[in-house]
């Protein structure tokens, strides 16, 4: 009756163990984090913030840098569905637009992102 009682319990500590491997892990996102210390204007300061998913508790995962499309004229940051509760993290970045910022303003802010 003992060992019985034994095998049991540690059987249920396995099954414990593996459930707990197999759990999704919750997932946290940093709005609004801006990625200039100084900013050249009030439009830059608006425009060049990212945001920031990832799975809370996990180590050693990827990173995805996402950056809208919008044809450099418009759009906005956002965190694409299909890349969400995958065990990675993503980075979802605004950056300045035309005809309010010129041609190399795009590549900075994304240097300035990725950074």
């Amino acid at each position: 009756m003992k060992k019985l009682f034994v095998n049991i319990i540690l059987i249920l500590f396995c099954v414990v163990a593996a459930l707990a491997q197999n759990q999704k892990p919750n997932y946290v996102v940093s709005e609004n984090i801006s990625y200039v210390k100084n900013a050249e204007s009030a439009y830059q300061k608006e425009r060049c913030k990212l945001d920031i998913y990832y799975p809370d508790g996990k180590k050693d995962f990827a990173t995805i840098v996402w950056f809208h499309g919008g044809g450099l004229e418009g759009g906005e940051k956002f965190i694409p569905p299909e890349l969400k509760e995958k065990g990675l993290a993503v980075v979802a970045v605004n950056y300045r637009l035309s005809p309010k910022a010129k041609n190399s303003a795009y590549i900075e802010d994304a240097a300035a992102a990725t950074a």
